[in-house]
């Protein structure tokens, strides 16, 4: 997906979540447990600070107003210097976090676009599972087992753990040991954690194996 396509999705579920951002900012989140809707709120708009280098001691009046401040940071840096990692991670940071502030607030759940969801469903197989068992392989060293020609397919994506990393790539056939399917939208959740709307089929073990690279990568990260 292109950074003009991202921009946009990016900036549609920003006006989503600055629209959730004055309901109820008490709020528990269940996915995100121990943090209230206003927490989250900050926490988008504390990663947009961090992309742009603008971290800042002050803090704003409301989370709305943190977001709107780091937002029109965020907006004014891509407009000078598209970055296209963190243009796409951005969005996928947004549009998540928008999904738990419609969860927790009890509203109906907006889809994702699903050109969106496929792309995404490759960056966070590419951002947290190869390139953090890459980079800090020690971190997932008891899920890095050898698993030799066996693999996962994760939507139309191959997944194959090795003790040196996670290597991800288009699927190039269809003798998965392993399988999680659904819409895009579903399996991006599933990827995240936050749904169950999948058909997982095959050696089970395989796929919590994977869940728990997962978890710990966004633990870690």
């Amino acid at each position: 997906m292109d950074s003009a396509r991202l921009l946009g999705v990016l900036a549609d579920e920003v006006r989503r979540l600055r629209v959730l951002s004055g309901g109820d900012l008490t709020a528990p989140v269940p996915t995100c447990p121990g943090w209230t809707v206003g927490d989250l709120v900050e926490h988008v708009a504390r990663g947009f600070r961090t992309v742009v280098g603008q971290e800042s001691d002050q803090r704003a009046p409301t989370p709305a107003a943190a977001l709107d401040e780091a937002y029109g940071a965020l907006e004014a840096a891509f407009a000078e210097q598209p970055d296209h990692f963190w243009i796409r991670r951005m969005a996928q940071e947004a549009a998540i976090h928008r999904f738990d502030a419609e969860l927790a607030l009890g509203v109906p759940l907006t889809p994702f676009p699903e050109d969106f969801a496929v792309d995404a469903i490759g960056e966070m197989l590419d951002v947290f599972l190869s390139r953090e068992t890459h980079t800090w392989t020690e971190d997932y060293a008891a899920d890095l087992t050898e698993w030799g020609t066996h693999w996962l397919r994760v939507a139309d994506w191959r997944v194959d753990v090795h003790p040196t990393g996670v290597e991800v790539a288009p699927i190039d056939s269809l003798d998965a040991d392993a399988s999680v399917l659904g819409r895009p939208g579903a399996v991006l959740l599933w990827l995240y954690d936050r749904g169950e709307d999948v058909v997982v089929s095959g050696d089970v073990e395989r796929v919590a194996q994977v869940r728990r690279l997962l978890t710990t990568a966004m633990n870690v990260t």
